[in-house]
């Protein structure tokens, strides 16, 4: 397990951005999409952090958590600087899930995660996806976020289990 202590929301943001470039160069080596599962309580760093992952892979959108849509889609782009141009439309595409509203897996089922997943290049976030754990696949890596010592202060731990 990797443990990562930040003390502003900037540096949580760099953090996702540090895992970002690494997930870039997962979608490039492989055809497989990555799943990455956030879990953590209210206001401990899990939306900071995928700002900063968004901000990583170039998206300029801002970034908010899908809590009421459940799920938000944004395309990335071809080359992290100064190209424009998309690819694909279903493939290389950042899903963002927010869980928390879920009460069952099956509340799921209007998004397709198997079909999402098996799309290859593409990357999941899923904020409150202890939710949801057995829809996961097995390849998921894990990061707890907690709240610190002081206002600012969280704690952001990586895993391959749940």
């Amino acid at each position: 397990m990797t443990h990562y202590v930040s003390r502003s929301s900037n540096t949580t943001k760099k953090i996702g951005a540090v895992l970002a470039a690494e997930a870039s160069s997962h979608l490039r080596r492989t055809n497989q999409s990555l799943v990455i599962a956030l879990v953590g309580e209210l206001g401990s760093g899990k939306t900071t952090f995928i700002q900063g992952f968004a901000r990583g892979l170039g998206i300029k959108q801002r970034l908010t958590s899908p809590t009421f849509l459940i799920l938000k889609r944004y395309y990335l782009p071809k080359k992290q600087k100064g190209v424009k141009s998309l690819l694909s439309i279903n493939k290389n595409s950042l899903f963002h899930i927010d869980a928390y509203r879920i009460k069952r897996s099956r509340d799921l089922n209007f998004v397709d995660l198997k079909k999402i997943i098996n799309n290859g290049k593409c990357i999941l976030l899923i904020e409150w996806a202890d939710k949801i754990k057995r829809l996961m696949p097995k390849s998921t890596l894990w990061i707890y976020f907690r709240h610190g010592s002081d206002e600012h202060e969280r704690l952001i731990d990586f895993s391959t289990k749940p």
